[in-house]
């Protein structure tokens, strides 16, 4: 998977209307290139510690709690083929699908410890949840309806304990902001020409923000855990070397001692 992100001006892409036709030409173009699976965008892709919003939700069959108690969740707004691009399984309901247009009901999808978290005493599907997003401007607030439970996904770290979570689909929530992940069948940083020039296709002045694959933002997640690790194995090695070395010289001593 290749991931890269882009900013579209606000000058440029004033309206919804047009963030809106710029993604989805580029996620046709995407997809039609010899060698991609699939494509799509998120604003809060894992592992790159950008774009991320949390939002304060509650179910709208239970009375507002005060603002101290208010349950939250960290938000992602994505496009449909999201999930399988990055291979989150559905679990229950559907996924975003041609329905979920700007002027349908709003929707959203929940991950499995959001609903083991605040629906353990109900199916989630079909129920609503008040959202008031934050950081996100142009996500909209109010009530949507839960149409999915999808899979855990980590998202800091691989040792971090999986956060609840709620998606939005990007056709509702228009963002300017975000980051392209890009399923290849083959090397996918060698596929970043190509992706470069689709993107340029649409606009040729519109750079791609840090182009890394996803294993590389995994393997930086993890690359402080593994410096530690390696320095405590050489620290290991050396103990292990001198404590041979220090038995090897006791043992020649006392032979050298005991030689006639």
């Amino acid at each position: 998977v290749a991931t890269f992100g882009l900013s579209l001006p606000s000058g440029q892409y004033p309206a919804p209307a047009s963030l809106d036709a710029f993604v989805s030409t580029l996620l046709a173009r995407l997809q039609t290139e010899h060698g991609v699976a699939s494509a799509a965008i998120a604003y809060g892709l894992p592992f790159t510690g950008n774009l991320n919003a949390i939002t304060g939700f509650r179910r709208a069959d239970q009375p507002e709690p005060d603002s101290a108690s208010m349950p939250s969740a960290s938000m992602r707004i994505v496009s449909a083929d999201y999930f399988k691009t990055m291979r989150i399984p559905i679990r229950s309901g559907r996924l975003f699908d041609r329905r979920d247009t700007a002027t349908a009901q709003e929707v959203v999808l929940i991950n499995e410890r959001t609903a083991q978290r605040y629906f353990l005493d109900t199916n989630p599907i079909g129920q609503q949840v008040l959202v008031t997003a934050e950081l996100a401007r142009q996500a909209r607030n109010g009530p949507k309806t839960i149409v999915g439970i999808v899979g855990n996904v980590k998202y800091r770290g691989l040792d971090e304990e999986t956060p609840a979570e709620i998606y939005l689909p990007y056709d509702q929530h228009q963002v300017d902001a975000f980051t392209v992940a890009v399923r290849t069948t083959a090397d996918p940083l060698g596929m970043v020409p190509s992706l470069r020039r689709e993107v340029a296709a649409l606009d040729p002045l519109l750079p791609l923000a840090n182009v890394k694959s996803l294993a590389s933002l995994v393997d930086a997640s993890i690359a402080g855990r593994r410096f530690t690790m390696v320095l405590f194995l050489a620290f290991a090695v050396v103990a292990a070397t001198l404590s041979v070395i220090g038995v090897y010289s006791v043992l020649a001593y006392l032979v050298s001692q005991r030689t006639k």
